[in-house]
């Protein structure tokens, strides 16, 4: 491989990291938010689940 071919794979890297730096630093709020949601989501269903089974063991 050329001195060339080694540059231009060198700056085609950095260009690749910058971008999913800006795409990350841009969605993290975003995907961070998704990620709480589906867990909060989860454990509310599984709380309401365990409070209509215990009412339904109590009837």
């Amino acid at each position: 491989m050329s001195d060339s071919d080694s540059f231009i794979q060198e700056v085609s890297e950095e260009v690749r990291r910058d971008r999913m730096f800006r795409l990350w630093k841009r969605y993290a709020p975003l995907v961070l938010a998704a990620i709480v949601l589906v867990i909060g989501a989860t454990a509310l269903s599984a709380w309401l689940d365990h409070r209509r089974d215990r009412a339904a063991q109590e009837v």
